[in-house]
């Protein structure tokens, strides 16, 4: 007889053919419920989780899927702050390749300084701009997937999905000549006026004007020959009128005389920046590059060549029968003629950024448009004079140019010198002798009002004159490093460059180091995340390989104990 089959029980279950018993169906059932925990733990072990669906834990599914999404989130993040900080190394490399073309530009500028040939100057100079050229294509080469932090771009980073507020912005800079301050040397154009109008200079009864071609033009009374330019005196950058001499500064920085003690500037003064002439005293006065002051001449006046020992600093000089300097730092220095306390300047006077000396009084323009006025009390500054940008004085009198482009006189009105013209506009320049004044329009023309005895305030042969107006045309001198207080500029220029490059470095290295601790945080918080997500539902695979060895274990004593129930069974059908 054949063996009855676990397929045929059930089949003669099902079809009511054999009665189960209950030990059976117990069994069965059993088998039954084993498979799937069977089953079940199959699939944790094949997958490691012991919730892999919603069905098994929804708590633990859905917050495990919240862990899991935000480590992805942060992993996305990631990327943007590893690019980010590529973008900084990009850029530090060309701040580095920059930072070495500034110092080979510092030689060439120094070479330059060293020597007085006027060929090895503009080869200097020439590659000196190649040095400047090469830095702009080194800062338009820094760029990095779209963003260059030397061409003044910047970059804004979210670290956080969760708060808007966890930003960082990486600020870039202009790399190039132009934002570090650098300029070529056909502009470099160093500020020689610094608030007073050099281009022309009223003298006692004559004056002196700079035409665009770089020669000069004097007028007025021609006493020892102050009128009289130097034949072929060009390259002129300022001048300085008095009622015995003249002065002429040239681009080189060198100084030309003429008139009375013409020949007494001293032997190899160079590198001067600005001069002046006390014109009712013999002397002189020059302002170096280096911010150091020279006088020469008669010491008519106590102390009147005495420059203050370790005077330096000066960036601007005026001159009278006193001498004022202006330092860098907004304060005053003077010396001198002492009478009418014009040589005592107020203390506590700071903010200056220009002077000027009259005969009996001082005059000094602040950085808010006031003047201050020390001396002679009839130089008084008119009350709610304000806006000012020029100052100039003469004797016992002052005019002002304000920035509307008119112009203000005041104190004693002889003959007619602060009476300024009505109407007179578009001033950019003006200058007060001892008794007229002079303007100058931004059209190149020059108005006079007050004395005319010598012509000094209308017409002057061989110079076209319409109603008192000389028709000059006046442009800033042309400036190359012939002349050493450009070179100088240009030296201050690189320092000033170099100390910002190296400010904007360490900016960027600390963005940098902020992105290293950003992204060492973001990578071990994307780990807690993922291990938290893991907590939830990874199962114990130890545990489980046990449970499936018992579940086996159970699967096939539940088999056995049917075979034995199928077998009882088979005997009963043996019966028939």
């Amino acid at each position: 007889m054949p063996k009855i089959t676990l397929f045929d029980l059930g089949y003669l279950m099902t079809s009511n053919r054999v009665s189960l018993t209950s030990g059976m169906r117990i069994s069965l059932l059993t088998l039954q419920g084993t498979a799937k925990l069977i089953n079940r733990t199959q699939k944790r072990l094949s997958t490691g989780r012991k919730v892999n669906d919603i069905l098994d834990n929804p708590t633990n599914f859905f917050a495990s899927q919240a862990h899991l999404q935000r480590a992805k989130d942060l992993q996305g993040r990631k990327d943007s702050v590893t690019e980010a900080i590529q973008k900084i190394r990009a850029a530090d490399k060309g701040i580095r390749a920059i930072a070495i073309l500034l110092e080979t530009a510092t030689s060439m500028a120094r070479a330059a300084l060293g020597t007085s040939s006027k060929a090895e100057r503009e080869a200097y100079g020439d590659q000196f701009d190649e040095i400047l050229s090469q830095i702009d294509s080194l800062a338009k080469d820094s760029d990095y997937r779209g963003t260059n932090l030397l061409l003044n771009q910047s970059q804004s980073l979210n670290f956080s999905e969760v708060s808007a507020e966890s930003t960082l912005t990486i600020y870039g800079f202009d790399a190039t000549t132009a934002g570090l301050g650098v300029d070529n040397v056909a502009d470099i154009n160093y500020d020689y006026t610094s608030g007073i109008a050099y281009n022309i200079d009223a003298g006692g009864r004559s004056n002196l004007a700079i035409k665009n071609d770089g020669t000069v033009v004097g007028w007025g009374m021609n006493s020892s020959d102050i009128v009289a330019v130097p034949e072929g005196l060009t390259d002129v950058v300022a001048v300085a009128a008095s009622a015995s001499r003249s002065l002429a500064l040239k681009s080189d920085g060198t100084v030309v005389a003429w008139g009375e003690s013409a020949n007494d500037v001293p032997a190899g003064l160079k590198g001067v920046v600005a001069v002046s002439i006390g014109s009712g005293a013999d002397f002189s006065v020059a302002l170096k590059y280096d911010g150091t002051v020279v006088a020469w001449g008669s010491d008519i006046f106590p102390s009147s060549l005495d420059v203050p020992e370790g005077l330096t600093d000066v960036v601007a000089i005026d001159a009278e029968y006193h001498t004022l300097a202006l330092k860098s730092d907004g304060t005053v220095v003077a010396w001198g003629d002492y009478s009418n306390g014009k040589s005592n300047v107020p203390a506590g006077l700071t903010d200056v950024v220009a002077v000027a000396a009259g005969s009996n009084h001082s005059l000094a323009l602040k950085s808010d448009g006031t003047v201050v006025s020390w001396g002679d009390s009839s130089n008084n500054v008119p009350a709610g004079l304000t806006d000012v940008v020029a100052i100039s004085a003469g004797g016992d009198y002052s005019i002002a140019l304000k920035n509307d482009g008119t112009v203000v006189a005041w104190g004693i009105n002889l003959q007619g010198r602060t009476d300024v013209p009505e109407g007179l506009t578009d001033v950019v320049a003006i200058s007060a002798g001892h008794y007229h004044s002079l303007a100058l329009k931004s059209d190149g023309t020059i108005v006079a009002w007050g004395e005319d005895i010598y012509g000094q305030a209308a017409s002057q042969s061989g110079v076209k004159v319409t109603n008192g107006t000389i028709n000059l045309t006046i442009t800033a001198p042309q400036n190359s490093w012939n002349f050493e207080v450009n070179i100088q500029k240009s030296l201050n220029q690189l320092q000033a460059a170099t100390s910002n490059l190296r400010t904007a470095s360490k900016q960027l290295s600390v963005n940098s180091d902020i992105l290293a601790i950003r992204l060492d945080f973001m990578s071990n918080f994307s780990k807690i995340l993922q291990t938290g997500a893991e907590n939830l539902t990874l199962v114990d695979l130890n545990e489980e390989s046990a449970n499936l060895l018992m579940l086996q274990s159970k699967q096939q004593l539940e088999t056995t104990s049917l075979k034995f129930g199928a077998q009882a069974a088979q005997s009963v059908i043996n019966l028939f």
